[in-house]
């Protein structure tokens, strides 16, 4: 069996698959557009994405460990 952190090593994806999956993961395009730009359909895209996810970490910060800043309002 292998591991994750071996498996995103060994997959080999086409440049534009690539840049696709990196523009979803980072919300800066939709899943239409990703699947459009890498010549995939919907259901494809949406399959290929969910495996990318699984295998890369999250890139936001835990919301248990973030700072949380409080205003005082005098009214």
């Amino acid at each position: 069996m292998r591991c994750r952190a071996n498996w995103t090593r060994t997959i080999r994806m086409r440049p534009e698959t690539r840049e696709s999956m990196e523009m979803l993961f980072s919300a800066k395009w939709n899943l239409p557009e990703a699947a459009k730009h890498c010549k995939l359909t919907h259901k494809e895209m949406k399959i290929t994405f969910n495996e990318y996810c699984n295998f890369h970490q999250p890139t936001y910060i835990n919301f248990e460990d973030a700072v949380q800043l409080h205003l005082d309002y005098d009214y």
